[in-house]
């Protein structure tokens, strides 16, 4: 009664608390791993896993980047278990809908909004045809 999956999550975002001009250059710029624990970085929670594997930044499987514009970008890697309550009525011909849920850990919609890539109001639209 579960599935897995296997993600390449990918979160860009801008903090203006940041002064970051001396990363920002033409091309995306690695942040230095050892100010990762100065800056806010999103939490996500995913309500309906059983089980969630993690990668820290910096062990190849994340990575945290300054993009030309001066957003962050991060890109991790997870691992999960998925529930999903199954009706086999058809067994082996069911067809089975499943969902998956990402939210902030501790985020309100004041402080950070989700927004898909491709959305047409994401800033960040143009770049889903690079990371798909």
């Amino acid at each position: 009664m579960d599935f897995r999956l296997i993600v390449g999550i990918i979160s860009i975002w801008k903090d203006p608390r940041l002064k970051l001009s001396h990363f920002v250059s033409d091309y995306p710029v690695i942040f230095p791993n050892e100010g990762l624990s100065k800056i806010w970085i999103p939490e996500f929670t995913f309500p309906n896993c059983k089980y969630v594997e993690t990668f820290d930044i910096g062990t190849g499987h994340s990575v945290l980047k300054v993009l030309p514009d001066g957003s962050l970008y991060l890109s991790e890697r997870l691992n999960f278990i998925v529930s999903c309550p199954m009706e086999l009525h058809d067994f082996p011909m069911d067809i089975q809908r499943c969902s998956f849920i990402i939210t902030f850990r501790a985020n309100t919609d004041r402080e950070a909004v989700l927004k898909w890539m491709g959305e047409s109001n994401s800033p960040y639209r143009t770049l889903e045809k690079v990371f798909v």
